[in-house]
């Protein structure tokens, strides 16, 4: 390294995000089998603080830590992806960090904290390598680069550098791509994430994806899955919620189809999950626009225009004094702007 700055901080945000079309199934290395694209939320984030100094080869270590304590689960995911950067980011091999990650909403809460904090992470990565000098890259060949990086820790990361909202594998599967001329009811699309069940998920995403390997609809599930979307990154340029939400909800069905029809085949969804969608369709049957999406798990995302703020917070109160959320929690987020450094 040559640049005279031997030591410095950086802390940078990037929230998470909630798949439209959600890619299940992968190739080595953590490459998409189908095409995805999600909706950046605004909230869910996850927050990294980076100490960063120079160092002989020897001492460069990472130190992680969430919320101040060390979690080894995490830890060791984390490490994998540091020692996998350093064949790449080689500057890695001559500098000691000390990072510490937070999150603004609880883990349970079926927000895929990986995705916030990979990207996050790797912002700030991407951060400490131009301060030192070791890059000199435009925004959008940055971007690429940090999405690229953020999709070796987690796939669903990749999207998570880019406002609004992002595909990945459509154009290339190496990174994900902002989505260009998006509508303006969907810049600030609202997302009430009701929290049908916190509990552990009984099978992992990880285990869905390797199961889709020999899953007897899968090419057929990857021919559909990028077809829509290609149809949703043109929706998204209209104000055509009929439409958005008809292929929103078949689209999470579908995956969760996936699951149910896989050898072993599981079920993530509860029977509180499904009295919500069906309430969920004769709202919609009644005038009223809001729709659902399921990430892999039992938790809904509601998912509204703002004109429609009022009835959604209605529904939601409905759901709580139903019994239908776990401890009554839910998130009350919206599409936002994508990461910020904050200092």
């Amino acid at each position: 390294m040559t640049s005279s700055i031997n030591s410095g901080t950086n802390t940078w945000s990037a929230p998470s995000n909630i798949a439209l079309v959600k890619y299940w199934g992968k190739k080595p290395v953590q490459l998409p089998a189908n095409a995805s694209l999600s909706l950046t939320l605004n909230k869910s984030k996850t927050i990294v603080k980076t100490k960063w100094e120079k160092c002989t080869d020897k001492e460069a270590q990472l130190a992680f830590t969430f919320e101040g304590k060390e979690t080894p689960s995490f830890n060791q995911k984390i490490q994998k992806w540091y020692e996998s950067l350093k064949r790449e980011m080689t500057f890695l091999n001559q500098v000691k960090l000390t990072i510490n990650s937070t999150n603004t909403f609880p883990h349970s809460a079926g927000i895929a904290s990986s995705a916030s904090s990979m990207a996050a992470l790797s912002l700030s990565l991407m951060d400490l390598a131009k301060t030192i000098g070791v890059i000199d890259l435009d925004e959008a060949s940055w971007l690429k680069m940090a999405s690229s990086y953020a999709r070796l820790g987690s796939g669903s990361a990749a999207r998570s550098v880019y406002p609004v909202a992002a595909s990945w594998g459509l154009v290339d599967n190496e990174f994900a791509s902002a989505v260009q001329d998006i509508h303006p009811v969907y810049r600030d699309f609202g997302d009430a994430i009701l929290i049908v069940d916190s509990g552990t998920k009984a099978v992992s995403s990880s285990l869905g994806h390797e199961l889709m390997n020999k899953h007897p609809y899968r090419d057929l599930r990857f021919a559909m899955a990028n077809r829509r979307v290609g149809e949703l990154v043109e929706l998204l340029k209209k104000d055509d919620f009929e439409h958005f939400s008809h292929l929103v909800e078949v689209e999470a069905l579908e995956l969760h189809s996936m699951m149910m029809t896989s050898n072993p085949s599981f079920i993530l969804m509860k029977p509180k999950t499904l009295e919500i969608i069906d309430r969920v369709r004769k709202a919609r049957a009644n005038g009223h626009e809001i729709c659902f999406t399921l990430d892999a798990g039992p938790n809904i995302h509601l998912l509204y225009p703002q004109r429609a703020r009022e009835f959604a917070m209605k529904f939601v109160s409905e759901c709580k004094s139903a019994d239908l959320l776990d401890q009554g929690q839910w998130i009350d987020d919206q599409v936002g702007n994508g990461p910020t450094k904050e200092d």
